[in-house]
């Protein structure tokens, strides 16, 4: 019997003599060999571009060194690219829903103020949006799986992260292309304060306004062919003219307004009439009042600010002022921004929206600052101000 066998080379076993190319037992072992050939080979091809994508990262200069035209018009694979710039882990714990108008406030005062410093032609930012968020959606959804999006829904915290966090990130890219091609920003911090400034003053005075106000001067200067109900970040129907009650001849109307807008904001919050206007207290208690609102309008599960320090040196008085998220609803996005090393730079706050406009409602009770946002954990992040509270 043992003389009858023999090894068929195609079937990588010992055989039956009557084996031959042509018969039913032959054909099976050669289909289940050559699947398993098939496996292997798939297998030996993702490990290699892996692998591939690691030996490159190793070997790509730190960012900052910059890289030779020759080496820039590289066009590297989507795979090593994902591989090179790996997203952070999904927020999978349930989140509040958001309020409609807060987020299309959000969304549409980043926009705007995009179009505002005229960094780059809006026909031209719109295209490069909608090609990032179409290249990385799809693993967008592959890292929340099991997990959907409501897409077009700006209230479902999982695509608000994620449309906010898109948009974002092209506007960090035409940042940093200004920064380094216009000479109207020959100094890099001041395109990025403005910009912060900015897109904060946008978010509270639209915050300020009532919701059938915003939305009738945006639907008189929506684009042509723009689909509102997937992005709703139209032109910012800002004038020159002050909002109703807050009409002045001071200087600067536009921080009156803003200063109108945050005490229709913060109405009917508990802060104590009897403390120092300049004093560390009232600005932490402002800036509670604040979080306050964004965590009752669903921005966030919870939200605390909470003196660090205060002191005087050489003739400057600051504070240190630390304030904790829990669950926000730009969680994600802000790691993504914060651990790539192409939008970081451009955009310390990440996508936080409420850091943005912190800095506005700082700046409008008359207080320069700074903060340092950082993510503490998978459900954290925690801002430090550092606030002047000698009036600007």
């Amino acid at each position: 019997m043992e003389g009858a066998m023999r090894w068929c080379k195609r079937c990588e076993q010992r055989v039956g003599a009557s084996c031959s190319a042509m018969s039913k037992e032959h054909g099976q072992h050669g289909r289940r060999s050559q699947g398993q050939d098939q496996t292997k080979v798939l297998r030996r091809r993702k490990f290699l571009r892996t692998a591939s994508a690691v030996a490159l990262g190793l070997c790509l200069p730190p960012p900052g060194l910059g890289l030779s035209t020759s080496t820039q018009a590289i066009e590297l694979p989507k795979e090593i690219k994902r591989l090179i710039n790996r997203k952070p882990e999904a927020v999978r714990f349930p989140r509040s829903k958001v309020d409609q108008q807060l987020a299309v406030a959000c969304m549409r005062s980043l926009y705007s103020t995009v179009e505002d410093l005229e960094i780059v032609p809006m026909g031209n930012y719109q295209k490069e949006f909608w090609k990032y968020r179409q290249d990385v959606q799809p693993e967008y959804f592959e890292i929340i799986e099991p997990l959907r999006p409501r897409v077009g829904d700006l209230t479902d915290p999982l695509y608000l992260d994620f449309i906010s966090y898109s948009q974002f990130y092209v506007a960090a890219l035409e940042l940093e292309k200004s920064r380094k091609l216009d000479k109207r920003f020959e100094f890099e911090d001041d395109l990025y304060q403005t910009f912060e400034e900015q897109l904060g003053n946008s978010i509270l005075r639209r915050l300020g306004k009532r919701e059938e106000e915003v939305a009738a001067a945006d639907d008189q200067k929506m684009p042509p062919q723009f689909d509102s109900s997937l992005l709703p970040t139209l032109a910012d129907p800002q004038s020159s003219e002050p909002e109703a009650g807050g009409e002045s001849a001071t200087a600067n109307p536009q921080i009156d307004s803003i200063t109108v807008a945050v005490d229709k904001i913060l109405a009917g919050a508990s802060v104590d009439l009897d403390l120092d206007s300049s004093s560390p207290q009232f600005v932490a208690a402002k800036v509670q009042a604040w979080l306050d609102y964004l965590v009752a309008k669903g921005y966030a599960l919870g939200a605390k600010a909470e003196i660090l320090s205060n002191g005087t040196r050489d003739n400057e008085t600051t504070m240190k002022l630390g304030v904790t998220f829990v669950g926000s609803a730009t969680l994600w996005g802000t790691e993504a921004i914060l651990t790539d090393s192409t939008s970081k730079t451009a955009l310390p706050l990440g996508t936080s929206f409420d850091a943005y406009a912190t800095k506005a409602l700082l700046l409008s009770l008359g207080f320069r600052s700074n903060c340092t946002l950082s993510t503490l954990n998978s459900k954290n992040t925690f801002q430090e101000w550092t606030i002047k509270l000698d009036k600007a």
